[in-house]
């Protein structure tokens, strides 16, 4: 891949390509990713449980990364492809970084800042709001480092999904997640292998008590500012 440009590296690194019914789900993170991955990887294998014994043996499930990227590149701007994705309000989605990544230490991406998360003060296991606050100047620095390929837990959702250049049939919100997931399985050809018990399990869901539950209303006032992109262009509103 090291040939290709930024733009479609980016691209291949967050798709989820199912060849047969035709669908990419495109990651974003801390937007119920890991969750929605499991559920469709889930479904797909019941899927392919029903098919005949050479269907089944040729069926390639979700293909997913670099290591498939040249099935992924051909259909990257395919129109026939039904290209899905889910959004998060940016608050909750920088709260949710923060505490999985250095209150709680749960991401592995946590090690990959640890020399950059020093130098800016941000300290392990502290929920304070102090603590978040430094959490914020750690995040602008790092998207102003590079805006378009620093870490996809703090880039902007309006980066990750490139909207401006990848044709999207829906994206939904982490917000009502299971209704928008419906629709999507609707659309795809998988919701009828649904089982009710399968909306119960939460992938990657924090179970500490020690986590920050709700910014100061200044630093909502920063994130509006530092993530304006994803409020204008997903239809978030500032209020918490």
């Amino acid at each position: 891949m090291r040939r290709l440009p930024d733009l479609t590296r980016i691209a291949v690194r967050l798709t989820h390509y199912q060849p047969e019914l035709g669908f990419i789900y495109h990651h974003n993170a801390k937007a119920a990713s890991t969750t929605t991955n499991a559920l469709l990887r889930k479904l797909l294998d019941r899927y392919a449980a029903t098919l005949s014994a050479p269907e089944r043996g040729s069926f390639r499930g979700l293909l997913s990364g670099p290591a498939h990227w040249e099935s992924i590149v051909p259909v990257l701007n395919a129109p026939s492809v039904y290209r899905f994705s889910f959004v998060r309000h940016p608050v909750s989605r920088a709260v949710s970084t923060f505490n999985n990544f250095f209150v709680e230490a749960q991401n592995a991406y946590t090690k990959r800042h640890r020399f950059t998360r020093r130098s800016s003060g941000l300290k392990m296991y502290d929920a304070s709001a102090d603590n978040f606050e430094r959490f914020l100047d750690f995040s602008e620095e790092v998207i102003a480092e590079d805006p378009a390929l620093c870490d996809l837990h703090i880039r902007t959702q309006t980066r990750n999904l490139l909207v401006e250049h990848l044709p999207f049939r829906r994206i939904g919100k982490m917000e009502t997640w299971k209704d928008d997931m419906q629709a999507v399985l609707r659309d795809v050809g998988l919701y009828h292998m649904l089982r009710d018990d399968d909306w119960s399990a939460r992938e990657n869901a924090s179970v500490s008590g020690n986590r920050l539950r709700r910014p100061t209303d200044k630093q909502i006032e920063r994130i509006g500012r530092i993530y304006s992109d994803d409020f204008s262009t997903f239809g978030y509103q500032l209020a918490y």
